[in-house]
């Protein structure tokens, strides 16, 4: 993994379970490669849809027509999957 060299706090950035356990490496990595990517500074973040096993609502609901989405999904074995728009 590339080493980061972000000065800033980023386990705020990051809410929710995907990411949960992961040490501040990970979060920084993705922070940065986003933020290089969109040549945007990142300077709040917000928990839009959280997976809820009682209630098996169609996540579109919550994030279509959101701008600079971050959808981070940790899948069954451990691996996490990250994509934005």
């Amino acid at each position: 993994m590339t080493r980061v060299t972000n000065s800033r706090p980023v386990s705020h950035y990051f809410t929710g379970d995907a990411l949960d356990g992961d040490d501040d490496d990970h979060k920084e990595f993705l922070l940065d490669m986003i933020e290089r990517q969109t040549r945007k500074r990142i300077t709040s973040t917000m928990l839009v849809y959280r997976y809820d096993e009682l209630n098996k609502v169609n996540f579109h609901k919550y994030i279509d027509n959101k701008e600079q989405l971050v959808v981070i999904i940790k899948l069954i074995n451990g691996n996490v999957l990250a994509a934005w728009v």
